[in-house]
């Protein structure tokens, strides 16, 4: 089982965060 270290849950964060506001955008 793979554990998430902190920068892949912020990358993670991250790229849900911009891919929601994209999807706002439309």
């Amino acid at each position: 089982m793979h554990f998430f270290n902190e920068t892949e849950v912020q990358d993670y964060t991250i790229n849900l965060v911009v891919f929601q506001a994209h999807e706002d955008v439309k």
